[in-house]
């Protein structure tokens, strides 16, 4: 903003030293507005801090990658709240390996030697 208001005043850093002191004083009336602006309330006077808003930003980072995660454990839950996680895609109860079992329980308990 500051550099907007001095446009067109090249006499602050050359010309004689009368020219150099009116472009100053003719600067000082253009900044005047401004800075009554800031003046008049307060929320301009304190302004936030480069680690302040890096501590905001990090914060919603935060929380945003927390929901991203919510979200993608919630999706893969559901994909798989119905299947079996060990026997190739078939239903729980039903698989081979299940089936194998039972048959050994049986003929183990069949044998007479045990």
């Amino acid at each position: 903003m500051f550099w907007k208001i001095k446009i067109g005043m090249n006499n602050l850093t050359d010309g004689t030293t009368t020219q150099r002191m009116e472009a100053l004083f003719d600067l000082a009336e253009r900044l005047e507005p401004k800075l009554k602006k800031v003046a008049d309330n307060k929320e301009f006077i304190y302004s936030k801090s480069y680690y302040d808003i890096k501590n905001i930003v990090n914060g919603v980072l935060l929380v945003l990658g927390i929901i991203v995660g919510l979200v993608i454990w919630f999706i893969i839950h559901r994909q798989n709240k119905n299947h079996p996680h060990n026997s190739g895609g078939s239903e729980l109860g039903n698989s081979d390996y299940d089936a194998g079992f039972d048959e050994g329980y049986y003929m183990g308990s069949q044998d007479p030697f045990i």
